[in-house]
């Protein structure tokens, strides 16, 4: 089995199990949904007690503390997505970088930013939405979503390069050598 091969395979194998990830992550977050919330807002509590702070507290936990729209509980339903948003960018990431493409990974994030910046704009302004916590929660993974698109591209385009055996831009110097024990254009065929 040539070396090409056996990283195509590897990297293949860890977006894959990487996608099995998300049903454990939905597992281990959305039914503990309010728990978390309770945790992560249990400074609240103290605000409860001084009557400037009720709206405060309302706003966090609801009328009567339970819950509604736009609370942490409510917030807390984008915690599951943006726990799969990273597990699968955490992985892409790693593909792409052990492929040596900086180039490619510098111009997609300027992509990422330019989608992010029109992210916190929409959820800045647009109703129901604007100012609330969940719509800054969910924008905040916009980058992430968009760089999981172009990498896994990237690298399906790349594999299919290798393949056919054209490694002009698609791999540089060290890698390139060590993956293929030479600094040439041909890749020897695989049958």
């Amino acid at each position: 089995m040539k070396e090409h091969e056996f990283f195509f395979k590897f990297a293949r194998a860890s977006m894959i199990i990487t996608f099995f990830f998300i049903p454990l992550i939905v597992g281990c977050t959305v039914p503990f949904i309010e728990g978390l919330s309770l945790s992560s807002g249990q400074n609240a509590c103290e605000y409860a007690g001084s009557t400037e702070c009720v709206r405060f507290f309302t706003n966090v936990y609801g009328p009567n503390a339970e819950g509604g729209q736009y609370t942490l509980y409510y917030s807390f339903r984008a915690f599951a997505f943006g726990s799969i948003v990273e597990a699968i960018y955490i992985v892409a990431r790693a593909v792409i970088v052990t492929m040596l493409d900086f180039r490619f990974i510098l111009k997609s994030t300027g992509v990422a930013m330019i989608f992010y910046i029109v992210a916190i704009i929409v959820v800045s302004v647009a109703k129901p939405f604007a100012k609330e916590a969940i719509s800054y929660w969910s924008a905040m993974f916009v980058p992430q979503v968009v760089l999981i698109f172009l990498f896994i591209g990237r690298m399906h385009t790349q594999f299919r390069r290798i393949v056919r055996g054209d490694l002009k831009g698609v791999m540089r110097g060290r890698f390139q050598q060590k993956m293929f024990g030479n600094t040439g254009n041909e890749v020897e065929s695989t049958s």
